[in-house]
Parts: C-alpha cells; structure tokens; sequence
C-alpha cells in the first residue's frame, strides 16, 4: 500500500500479524482486509528485510516508513524524514504478538509532534 487512500479505506486500521512474515494488514472501517503494508520501492536503496516492531531491529525501521507512506503518500519525503524517528521509537515499543492500531491514532501522534515542534520555537 503506498497511496494515502489505497483500496478505498476512508479509515484505516493496521493490524500486526506475528508469524514468519509478520505481516502488517491494512483493514478499512468494517473489518475487512483492503490490503497488506509494504515500503514502497522508491523509498529505499536496497530491498527490505520482513517488518517488525516490539524491538529496535531493522524491520521496525522498515515498518515505520511503510506506515507514513501509506500515511502521508509516497511523495512526502520530508513528512516522512521528519516523522520517521517518532513512529519508530513508538512501534518499538508496541506489544512484540501483534497490535491492532487505527490510522487516527497516528494522525492525533503527528499533531502532537509538530505542535510540540512548534512550541518549542515559540520561546
């Protein structure tokens, strides 16, 4: 999934599969699978390992830009510069079996950074 809307989900939920791939499934509102996570290509110099979170491993990294890609769209190469080290300490620390997390919790992450960007310029 790299578009910001991909399959049609208007809200999004990423639900963490442990087992030999751990995959990440995208679901829309009802439930329903619309797809499965992946980094997009472009982003990267060399091909990814598996995703991972519940540890500091390469697939947490990997993983974290696969979410604000599908997040923010493929094209915001500084959102997801900026975000990256957040949303990988975050999914660092997620339960290691699995997690289920709604693409609004992310959102609410995101302002909650830049505001505290933003205030700490007000000073």
């Amino acid at each position: 999934m790299s578009d910001s809307n991909a399959g049609g989900c208007v809200v999004k939920t990423y639900r963490g599969v442990r087992d030999p791939a751990c995959r990440v499934l995208v679901l829309r509102e009802s439930g329903d699978p619309c797809g499965e996570l992946s980094v997009p290509a472009a982003l990267l110099a060399k091909p990814t390992g598996p995703l991972d979170w519940g540890a500091e491993t390469p697939g947490t990294h990997y993983l974290a830009i696969a979410l604000l890609a599908d997040l923010l769209g493929t094209t915001d190469l500084v959102g997801i510069k900026a975000l990256l080290p957040f949303v990988r300490r975050f999914l660092a620390r997620l339960p290691p079996d699995g997690f289920e997390i709604s693409d609004t919790v992310f959102y609410a992450m995101f302002s909650a950074i830049a505001g505290g960007v933003r205030a700490g310029l007000k000073t």
